[in-house]
């Protein structure tokens, strides 16, 4: 059956298009489509792409999507589907915590950074999936109790580096683990003859 009724199509998200050769329909053009389906923002903050449901890179006008509710997710554009599984592999461990991953980058260097909502940083280091899986498990586990034992709540993380084999180090608003500095001791004057 043809259609002989024009349609116009807003090709911004879409992601495949295949056209078919037939010749059963004289005149006609028939056409499958496959839309986009983003899930995160890509890159630096003022660009425009964005990585769809597959891992893969586009540019697409980003002005009517929300994109608060999206993660951005940045490193070499060739690594974005490592990237958005990687992502899909953390924030559920990280949400089991309270945290919000607001952005996880692969660095040039094969290292893994993840910005929180409150942007606090946190150093993932190097590994597998599973690697990152547990570090970040251990450091959900235990943060509270770090905080409370310097009188604070979790939420007074400022940054966190898990890269250490049997722990990680953190900063927290407020707390220093240096003495206090002394006043400078005065030098003795030097007697003149």
């Amino acid at each position: 059956m043809c259609c002989r009724n024009s349609v116009v199509i807003s090709l911004r998200l879409i992601c495949k298009l295949h056209v078919p050769h037939l010749n059963r329909c004289p005149g006609c053009l028939r056409v499958a489509l496959q839309e986009h389906e983003p899930v995160a923002l890509w890159g630096a903050r003022s660009g425009t792409a964005l990585v769809n449901n597959f891992g893969e890179v586009f540019e697409a006008s980003t002005g009517d999507m929300e994109q608060e509710a999206m993660p951005r997710l940045r490193g070499p554009q060739e690594k974005s589907a490592d990237v958005l599984r990687m992502y899909q592999a953390l924030q559920p461990v990280m949400a089991q915590a309270g945290m919000a991953m607001a952005q996880l980058e692969l660095t040039g260097r094969g290292s893994w950074r993840a910005t929180l909502d409150t942007d606090t940083a946190i150093e993932l280091g190097t590994g597998t999936t599973q690697d990152l899986q547990q570090r970040v498990q251990r450091f959900a586990r235990t943060l509270e109790q770090v905080a409370t034992h310097y009188g604070r709540k979790s939420d007074a993380l400022q940054s966190a580096d898990l890269r250490y084999e049997g722990g990680y180090a953190i900063k927290l608003k407020g707390v220093t683990t240096l003495a206090p500095e002394a006043p400078p001791t005065p030098m003795p004057q030097r007697r003149r003859p």
